[in-house]
């Protein structure tokens, strides 16, 4: 996705994560990390259907802000491993952020298919 291409290629997400003592590269991309470094305007029409979706999803605000600027992005999936959220984790304040009128799902909920314990805190 393009928040994961903008953690890889933009070192500011990651170094956030260093300065926390979290290093694993195959962590990152198990959880597929990514990072909203602004740029998705620069890859979008300036009108049509996929702006109007990304709109409506909350992606995007109505000025053309992205919900998640400055932010970890994290891909929360339901049991069977589709999409149903993104979280962010502004890199600034600490807070989180997630897509309006949307459940805040358990994040890596896909392991319950393939553990035999799972921890919940």
């Amino acid at each position: 996705t393009l928040y994961e291409r903008a953690f890889t290629d933009n070192g500011e997400g990651k170094s956030w994560l260093v300065k926390r003592d979290i290093t694993s590269a195959e962590l990152y991309t198990r959880h597929r990390i990514g990072y909203c470094n602004g740029a998705i305007r620069n890859v979008l029409p300036s009108t049509g259907k996929v702006l109007k979706e990304l709109k409506e999803l909350g992606i995007l605000r109505e000025d053309e802000t992205e919900r998640f600027q400055g932010c970890l992005v994290f891909s929360l999936a339901d049991v069977d491993g589709k999409i149903v959220n993104l979280l962010g984790l502004d890199m600034e304040t600490g807070e989180y952020r997630s897509l309006p009128n949307r459940r805040i799902s358990a994040w890596n909920i896909v392991i319950v298919k393939t553990s035999s314990e799972v921890y919940v805190e």
